[in-house]
């Protein structure tokens, strides 16, 4: 009995590292990123490129950028574009990870994940492509339209990648929110810490008037700037209803996204939270 408990003991111990050394792994490799959804008229894209654009951001190399909750991200050689590839969620890296996903209880969704994501990025180029900075989007498969491009993971690992078989997203690379408003409360630039706060708000009211809603709630960190613009980059839970243009954007998710900033604030530079909380309850909260 008592070898029994330290086996189980030990395989526990084995087990939670494992979870946390993994947690703390950034992984990529091809197959994290292929799809079996089968075509969707809705993802189709119509917006096509000029020539000189389509060379410049399609004949460079791009490396690891950064990774969310539902894609991993490069940035082109000329950091001018970053490139999203699409997690898909299934995928386990070792042992643990197999482990891990068939100790869960719930059921794996990550196609119905991956379907609301698309139709949150097709919802974006169609309704607002400039506010969120997309400059092409290629959700379903191609027919030899598109070339191979080369990027190189956090390892310094290169894969090829055929355009026309995996799902992607071109934008603008932003400045993000969060990033633009620590550099403006370290400058002591509280006026234009407050501007860029503005310009955020307004961004999602803005969409909102055009029957787009995030159901999102990372304000701070989905959000950002380009040459001065506000920008909605993460677009992964953008919905579209025609109803929402005739309605008010509701009040609670404004005083949700005031209350980030607030917090934010009062762990990053906590000498402006009563400045910034004054200005937040003058102008958003209720």
């Amino acid at each position: 009995m008592k070898f029994l408990k330290f086996v189980s003991t030990v395989l526990i111990l084995v087990l939670a590292y494992g979870f946390f050394f993994q947690s703390k792994q950034e992984f990529f490799s091809l197959d994290l990123i292929q799809t079996s959804l089968p075509y969707n008229d809705k993802w189709e894209n119509t917006h096509e490129l000029a020539k000189e654009q389509y060379d410049s951001i399609f004949h460079q190399e791009y490396t690891y950028f950064g990774k969310g909750a539902c894609a991993v991200s490069f940035q082109s050689k000329d950091q001018k574009y970053v490139i999203k590839f699409f997690k898909n969620g299934e995928v386990n890296s070792n042992w643990l990870s197999y482990i891990k996903k068939h100790l869960s209880f719930k059921k794996d969704d990550s196609h119905l994940k991956m379907i609301k994501t698309f139709d949150g990025y097709a919802n974006a180029i169609c309704y607002d492509k400039e506010n969120s900075a997309l400059v092409y989007v290629s959700l379903n498969p191609q027919e030899k339209k598109l070339p191979t491009i080369k990027i190189v993971d956090h390892l310094g690992k290169s894969f090829l990648i055929n355009l026309n078989t995996i799902p992607f997203v071109v934008q603008y690379k932003v400045a993000i929110f969060k990033d633009e408003l620590n550099a403006c409360l370290a400058a002591g630039k509280i006026d234009l810490a407050k501007k860029k706060i503005e310009q955020i708000f307004s961004l999602y009211k803005e969409q909102y008037g055009k029957g787009l809603y995030d159901e999102g709630e990372g304000i701070l960190k989905n959000n950002g700037f380009y040459q001065e613009n506000p920008i909605h980059f993460d677009v992964s839970k953008l919905t579209f209803d025609p109803k929402f243009r005739e309605q008010v954007y509701p009040q609670k998710k404004i005083d949700l996204f005031a209350h980030k900033i607030i917090h934010w604030v009062n762990k990053r530079h906590p000498h402006y939270k009563k400045d910034l909380t004054e200005f937040l309850k003058a102008n958003y909260l209720e």
